[in-house]
This record gives structure tokens, sequence and C-alpha cells, in this order.
């Protein structure tokens, strides 16, 4: 260095070299420490499940629901189809249940706005109106939910667009 300071062109500084290797002892002394803990868990656990249990962690503590959605959009978001239906079904009975709050009508306080939620989104999520509308009916054993739970399947179908949830 010259008396300013300034690092010399083409000079090579002790400094750096043992920087690096502080910073490559430290790198490697994490990674050991979380080969550790990761052979430590109690069932084979793959490098991603590992991640995301490290950002579940991170963001404090989560409601069963909250992890319940969490998971359904990662297993959507990454292409996956396997359980849909539960979320699908209690999904649309919660969307269900706000409206029929929303309309405060004499079956709001009965179970008929959360099955025609639910004829809604099986209908569209998997692409079966008249097997979602069949469900609910038979799921409540009234038969009087058939015609409102297919006009709910028919409109979600024509938001759905082309687009499934199981493909």
């Amino acid at each position: 260095m010259d008396q300013g300071g300034a690092r010399e062109v083409g000079s090579t500084e002790p400094d750096v070299d043992s920087l690096v290797s502080a910073v490559l002892l430290a790198s490697r002394a994490l990674v050991g420490i979380a080969a550790r803990s990761l052979a430590a868990a109690p069932a084979h656990v793959t490098l991603v499940q590992y991640r995301l249990l490290v950002l579940l962690v991170s963001r404090g503590p989560q409601t069963p629901s909250a992890l319940a959605a969490a998971a359904t959009v990662l297993t959507v978001a990454g292409g996956g189809a396997g359980g849909l239906f539960i979320p699908l079904v209690v999904e649309g009975a919660l969307i269900g249940r706000t409206l029929g709050g929303l309309f405060r009508t004499s079956a709001s306080g009965s179970n008929f706005f959360p099955l025609i939620g639910v004829s809604a989104f099986l209908g569209a999520g998997y692409r079966v109106p008249l097997a979602a509308v069949v469900f609910a009916a038979e799921g409540s054993g009234r038969p009087g939910f058939i015609v409102p739970g297919l006009i709910a399947a028919m409109v979600s179908q024509l938001f759905m667009g082309s687009a499934s949830a199981s493909t």
C-alpha cells in the first residue's frame, strides 16, 4: 500500500487470503452444523423438506389452518395434485358460509351456503360439476340443494376457465 491508504495495482495483500480462508472455514462449519441437525431428525427428511421446516420455524407460531393452506399452495405450485380434496371442501364451505352471512337470509343459519360453496369449489377444482353437486346433496341428505348447487358449479366453471387443480 502507498502512504495514502490506497492499494497498489497488482499487489496481493495477505489480509485478503486470510479473509477468504476464514469465510471458507465458517461456511464449512455451518454446513457441518446443518448436516448434524438434519441427521438428528427423527424420520427421513429430504433437503427440500428441511428447508421448508426452517422457513416455517422462522415465521413463528402458525395455526393448523394456515399450515394446511400453505401446504396446499406449495403442492399446487410444485405441480402436484395430491391432497386437494379436503382443502377444496373446506375452502368452499368457508367461502359459502361467509357469503351466506352477508345475505342474511333464512338459509344463512343452515348449511345451505356452505354446501353450495363446496359444490362450486369441487366442481371447478376437479372440473366435475355434476359429481360435486351429487356429493354435496348426498352428504347433506337434501336433494333440494341440487339445482342451486348446479348453478354455483356452472358459475364456478366460467370463472375457472380451462384451468384445473388436478392437471
